[in-house]
């Protein structure tokens, strides 16, 4: 897919301008956008806002409205719908799509946007290689038959794994995702004598002590970059979708293996494994390797250089959520948003608790809202979300008003914006960070909750009435963006 083609054509209908919420998927297009003097940009965070916002432009002129995968495109549908009554409304919905060759995969954020809008959108073309189609589509097309648009482009990885040719042979990987409680007993029992490499996500709420001869990897998506990705004969996924990027890399040079074990999994455009045969088919591949590269002494290693650089920059975002959960008791369950959050998870050393998220398309929308419906009324909730996913989610604070007799306890990590970004989009990130300087007190105040600032405010809040009289609590945490930058670009030299 040529970008520049794309950029022509919308210049031919009279686009001026873009409004966007950012994300990894649209990356491409939104930095081609900005870079053109054809057209002028506004980002925002909420994909609700930005598509009646180009609603309201398309009145008077072509208005396109961007958008990333998953359900980010879907919070579209009401602008979409409401232009679909406007007479005099021109707007344009673009919505990046994954490759087409991932489609049915189990990809994260990641569902059919065919059709997304074809009850209102008056044209709606799938942009799968070149963009012929849509120009037959709109040369044959009235000009006042061609309102509301919808056109989904499938796009390449924005930002593919680094894979490096590797002498080392690490053997079969295993990644273990979200889990149900009795996936967990199977994959126990099936793994028990597994001696190979093995992942495991803070979502499968399972320990390295539940396999005792596994070479259980740590930090894995760092891990796995130090001895690269090619240095293992095989993946298998078992449970739902990963956060580790390693399995999605693997179709380009690797056999790939799953198992339909939990509902979580989704069609995945492989045939299935039994965990019985998964079983049988990494004991025979282990038998194969012979000796691997990757030994417990390896990971130690690594690990102690892991945690001094978190012990080093104490104040970053790693190191406030590695202390964040020392302070989380053993029954108390936590709620983890995607993001950043969920990811940076993977570097907290207390897992002893019940840990869950939201993966099933991988989206920020909704996610205080899931959390506040699956709250226990007996335990100890913890909800821990980005700043900008707590903003984008502002209403659903309004829950907590019909929630009694339950303790609640929201973590706010308020790094300035989409931080994200910064990591995975190197160049040009500001134009994706929706960067603020708010602090999330007068939020507190406004849905009247009790407001805890920084981990030495929860430590002196554990035992005060701030905690025990059961009124919701928002913890907010301002990590050092300068200690983060650093904590990440001394981790990739390790």
């Amino acid at each position: 897919m040529k970008i520049v083609e794309l950029l022509i054509f919308f210049k031919e209908l009279g686009v001026k301008h873009v409004v966007c919420s950012p994300g990894g998927r649209c990356r491409d297009l939104l930095l081609a956008f900005s870079k053109s003097e054809d057209f002028s940009v506004t980002t925002l965070y909420d994909e609700r806002s930005s598509g009646f916002y180009a609603l309201g432009r398309s009145i008077k002129e072509p208005t396109l409205v961007l958008t990333t995968s998953g359900t980010a495109a879907t919070e579209l549908f009401s602008a979409m719908a409401e232009s679909y009554h406007q007479k005099n409304s021109k707007i344009i919905a673009l919505t990046a799509d994954r490759p087409v060759e991932l489609r049915g995969t189990g990809a994260p954020q990641t569902i059919d946007q065919k059709k997304l809008f074809e009850r209102f959108a008056k044209i709606s073309v799938d942009l799968t290689h070149d963009i012929s189609d849509l120009k037959d589509t709109v040369k044959k097309t009235k000009s006042d038959a061609l309102y509301p648009m919808h056109i989904n482009v499938c796009l390449k990885e924005p930002n593919p794994l680094k894979v490096e040719t590797s002498d080392l042979n690490c053997g079969p990987l295993v990644i273990v995702s979200e889990l149900d409680k009795d996936s967990r007993t199977k994959i126990k029992e099936a793994l028990k004598d597994y001696r190979g490499a093995l992942v495991l996500e803070p979502l499968s709420n399972l320990k390295s002590s539940d396999f005792p001869k596994a070479m259980y990897l740590p930090f894995a998506e760092s891990f796995i970059t130090s001895k690269s990705l090619d240095s293992f004969t095989s993946i298998y996924r078992l449970g739902g979708v990963p956060v580790l990027k390693a399995w999605r890399e693997v179709e380009r040079f690797k056999s790939f293996y799953w198992s339909e074990v939990t509902s979580f999994s989704g069609g995945l455009g492989v045939k299935p494994l039994s965990l019985s045969e998964i079983k049988d088919q990494l004991a025979q591949e282990l038998k194969i390797c012979g000796d691997i590269d990757i030994t417990k002494k390896d990971i130690s290693e690594y690990s102690n250089k892991v945690f001094k650089l978190i012990d080093k920059y104490s104040n970053s975002e790693v190191s406030l959520l590695n202390k964040l959960s020392k302070v989380i008791e053993k029954d108390d369950e936590v709620f983890v948003g995607n993001s950043l959050p969920i990811r940076e998870w993977d570097f907290v050393q207390n897992k002893d608790y019940k840990i869950y998220g939201q993966r099933g398309v991988n989206g920020i929308d909704g996610s205080l809202a899931f959390a506040l419906g699956r709250l226990s009324s007996d335990k100890v909730n913890w909800i821990v979300l980005g700043d900008l996913t707590s903003l984008y989610n502002f209403n659903d604070f309004q829950i907590l008003e019909h929630i009694k007799n339950t303790n609640v306890r929201i973590v706010v990590v308020n790094n300035g914006g989409g931080q994200i970004f910064s990591k995975v989009i190197k160049k040009d990130s500001d134009l994706f960070l929706n960067a603020h300087t708010k602090s999330f007190q007068n939020i507190a105040d406004f849905w009247d909750l009790n407001y805890v600032n920084g981990l030495k405010g929860i430590e002196k809040s554990l035992d005060s009435k701030t905690y025990s009289n059961q009124r919701p609590t928002l913890i907010e945490l301002k990590p050092d963006s300068l200690e983060s930058e650093s904590f990440w670009k001394e981790l990739s030299l390790i």
